[in-house]
Protein backbone atom coordinates (compact mmCIF):
# COMPACT_ATOMS: atom_id res chain seq x y z
CA UNK A 1 0.00 0.00 0.00
CA UNK A 2 2.71 2.64 1.12
CA UNK A 3 4.60 1.71 -2.05
CA UNK A 4 1.42 2.21 -4.42
CA UNK A 5 1.01 5.63 -2.66
CA UNK A 6 5.23 6.43 -3.46
CA UNK A 7 4.62 5.39 -6.80
CA UNK A 8 0.94 7.23 -7.47
CA UNK A 9 3.02 10.28 -6.08
CA UNK A 10 6.62 9.86 -7.84
CA UNK A 11 7.94 10.19 -4.93
CA UNK A 12 12.02 9.65 -5.38
CA UNK A 13 13.21 6.56 -3.19
CA UNK A 14 16.72 6.83 -1.77
CA UNK A 15 19.05 3.73 -2.90
CA UNK A 16 20.20 1.21 -0.82
CA UNK A 17 23.47 -0.81 -0.91
CA UNK A 18 24.51 -4.29 0.47
CA UNK A 19 25.72 -3.89 4.05
CA UNK A 20 29.91 -3.55 4.42
CA UNK A 21 31.41 -5.59 7.07
CA UNK A 22 33.76 -3.54 7.97
CA UNK A 23 33.18 0.45 7.90
CA UNK A 24 36.72 1.19 6.81
CA UNK A 25 35.19 -0.61 3.89
CA UNK A 26 32.22 2.02 3.45
CA UNK A 27 34.16 5.57 4.11
CA UNK A 28 36.42 3.75 1.58
CA UNK A 29 33.66 3.14 -0.62
CA UNK A 30 31.74 6.70 -0.31
CA UNK A 31 34.60 9.10 -0.12
CA UNK A 32 35.12 8.03 -3.97
CA UNK A 33 31.61 8.65 -4.70
CA UNK A 34 31.24 11.32 -7.81
CA UNK A 35 27.67 13.16 -8.16
CA UNK A 36 26.36 11.75 -4.93
CA UNK A 37 26.04 12.92 -1.59
CA UNK A 38 26.46 10.16 0.46
CA UNK A 39 25.28 7.72 2.64
CA UNK A 40 23.07 7.70 5.90
CA UNK A 41 24.03 4.80 8.28
CA UNK A 42 21.55 3.26 9.89
CA UNK A 43 22.77 1.10 12.83
CA UNK A 44 20.99 -1.40 14.59
CA UNK A 45 19.90 0.67 17.94
CA UNK A 46 18.29 3.16 15.49
CA UNK A 47 21.02 5.82 15.66
CA UNK A 48 21.84 7.24 12.39
CA UNK A 49 25.13 8.48 11.00
CA UNK A 50 26.05 10.56 7.92
CA UNK A 51 29.20 9.31 5.51
CA UNK A 52 29.58 12.08 2.93
CA UNK A 53 31.37 11.38 -0.31
CA UNK A 54 34.70 13.84 -0.31
CA UNK A 55 33.51 15.88 -3.75
CA UNK A 56 30.52 16.75 -2.50
CA UNK A 57 32.13 17.85 0.96
CA UNK A 58 35.29 19.98 -1.19
CA UNK A 59 31.50 21.78 -3.28
CA UNK A 60 29.91 22.43 -0.14
CA UNK A 61 32.79 24.04 1.65
CA UNK A 62 33.65 26.05 -1.50
CA UNK A 63 29.80 27.60 -1.53
CA UNK A 64 30.12 28.20 2.10
CA UNK A 65 33.56 30.02 1.19
CA UNK A 66 31.72 32.54 -1.61
CA UNK A 67 28.52 32.95 0.79
CA UNK A 68 29.88 36.47 1.86
CA UNK A 69 31.76 39.10 -0.74
CA UNK A 70 35.08 39.39 1.53
CA UNK A 71 35.62 36.01 0.97
CA UNK A 72 35.32 36.25 -2.71
CA UNK A 73 37.86 39.50 -2.18
CA UNK A 74 40.41 37.07 -0.60
CA UNK A 75 40.17 34.45 -3.13
CA UNK A 76 40.58 37.38 -6.12
CA UNK A 77 43.43 38.88 -4.83
CA UNK A 78 45.06 35.70 -3.62
CA UNK A 79 44.67 34.92 -7.53
CA UNK A 80 42.30 31.01 -6.48
CA UNK A 81 39.33 31.68 -8.20
CA UNK A 82 39.55 29.67 -11.02
CA UNK A 83 40.59 26.96 -8.75
CA UNK A 84 37.38 27.25 -7.00
CA UNK A 85 35.33 27.76 -10.44
CA UNK A 86 35.04 24.11 -11.54
CA UNK A 87 33.66 23.12 -7.86
CA UNK A 88 30.45 25.40 -8.51
CA UNK A 89 27.24 25.41 -10.15
CA UNK A 90 26.69 27.69 -12.84
CA UNK A 91 24.81 30.37 -11.30
CA UNK A 92 27.70 30.77 -8.40
CA UNK A 93 30.16 30.65 -11.12
CA UNK A 94 27.90 33.72 -13.08
CA UNK A 95 27.60 35.49 -9.50
CA UNK A 96 31.92 35.32 -8.78
CA UNK A 97 32.56 36.09 -12.32
CA UNK A 98 30.25 39.02 -12.08
CA UNK A 99 31.70 40.37 -8.63
CA UNK A 100 35.03 40.33 -9.75
CA UNK A 101 34.98 42.45 -12.61
CA UNK A 102 33.28 45.04 -10.46
CA UNK A 103 35.88 44.43 -7.75
CA UNK A 104 38.85 45.42 -10.81
CA UNK A 105 37.23 48.17 -12.06
CA UNK A 106 36.50 49.48 -8.52
CA UNK A 107 40.19 48.82 -7.62
CA UNK A 108 41.42 50.28 -10.90
CA UNK A 109 39.54 53.58 -10.49
CA UNK A 110 41.04 53.85 -7.04
CA UNK A 111 44.56 53.17 -7.86
CA UNK A 112 44.30 55.56 -10.87
CA UNK A 113 42.59 58.75 -8.39
CA UNK A 114 45.63 58.05 -6.26
CA UNK A 115 47.86 58.10 -8.40
CA UNK A 116 46.43 61.53 -9.81
CA UNK A 117 46.73 62.06 -6.36
CA UNK A 118 50.79 61.41 -5.99
CA UNK A 119 50.72 63.24 -9.62
CA UNK A 120 49.75 66.42 -8.21
CA UNK A 121 51.45 66.32 -4.91
CA UNK A 122 54.39 66.27 -6.90
CA UNK A 123 53.46 69.26 -9.40
CA UNK A 124 51.65 71.64 -6.46
CA UNK A 125 53.34 70.81 -3.63
CA UNK A 126 56.81 69.50 -4.95
CA UNK A 127 56.33 66.54 -2.85
CA UNK A 128 56.96 68.90 0.64
CA UNK A 129 55.00 66.33 2.89
CA UNK A 130 53.98 69.42 5.11
CA UNK A 131 52.19 71.24 3.09
CA UNK A 132 50.68 68.09 1.26
CA UNK A 133 49.62 67.23 4.78
CA UNK A 134 48.00 71.23 5.98
CA UNK A 135 47.19 72.17 2.47
CA UNK A 136 45.83 69.08 0.34
CA UNK A 137 44.88 66.33 2.93
CA UNK A 138 42.17 68.64 4.74
CA UNK A 139 40.21 68.30 0.78
CA UNK A 140 40.30 65.03 0.18
CA UNK A 141 36.87 63.02 0.21
CA UNK A 142 38.57 59.89 1.54
CA UNK A 143 40.77 60.54 3.75
CA UNK A 144 42.03 56.65 3.89
CA UNK A 145 43.87 57.88 0.89
CA UNK A 146 46.47 60.15 2.36
CA UNK A 147 48.34 57.34 3.63
CA UNK A 148 48.67 56.01 0.08
CA UNK A 149 50.21 59.26 -0.86
CA UNK A 150 52.67 59.58 1.99
CA UNK A 151 53.63 55.75 1.38
CA UNK A 152 53.83 56.57 -2.22
CA UNK A 153 56.61 59.33 -1.22
CA UNK A 154 58.57 56.60 0.53
CA UNK A 155 58.61 54.74 -2.90
CA UNK A 156 56.19 52.10 -1.99
CA UNK A 157 54.33 50.62 -5.18
CA UNK A 158 50.55 51.56 -5.61
CA UNK A 159 49.14 48.22 -6.32
CA UNK A 160 50.92 46.52 -3.59
CA UNK A 161 50.07 49.03 -1.25
CA UNK A 162 46.19 48.71 -1.81
CA UNK A 163 46.49 44.93 -2.10
CA UNK A 164 47.49 44.93 1.44
CA UNK A 165 45.48 47.70 2.21
CA UNK A 166 42.01 44.92 1.05
CA UNK A 167 43.91 42.05 2.54
CA UNK A 168 43.42 43.95 6.05
CA UNK A 169 40.27 44.83 5.14
CA UNK A 170 38.48 41.43 4.51
CA UNK A 171 38.85 39.72 8.48
CA UNK A 172 35.17 41.02 8.88
CA UNK A 173 32.38 42.02 7.29
CA UNK A 174 32.14 45.01 8.84
CA UNK A 175 35.74 46.02 7.78
CA UNK A 176 34.93 44.72 4.38
CA UNK A 177 32.06 46.96 3.76
CA UNK A 178 33.72 50.17 4.70
CA UNK A 179 36.59 48.94 2.43
CA UNK A 180 34.13 48.39 -0.12
CA UNK A 181 32.68 51.71 0.04
CA UNK A 182 36.40 53.48 -0.18
CA UNK A 183 36.84 51.31 -3.59
CA UNK A 184 32.92 52.83 -5.11
CA UNK A 185 31.64 49.35 -5.12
Amino acid sequence: MLLDKIQEFNIPLVDTILPFTKIDSLIEFTRGLENAEGFVLALADGHRVKIKADQYVRIHKTIDRIVFDRNIVNLIINEEVDDVIPMLPSVQVERIREFELRFWRAFVSTEDRLAVYRTGCELVYQNDRKRIATEFVPTMEHKTDAQFIFRMLDGHDLRELLLQHIAKNITTNVKWDACAKWLGM
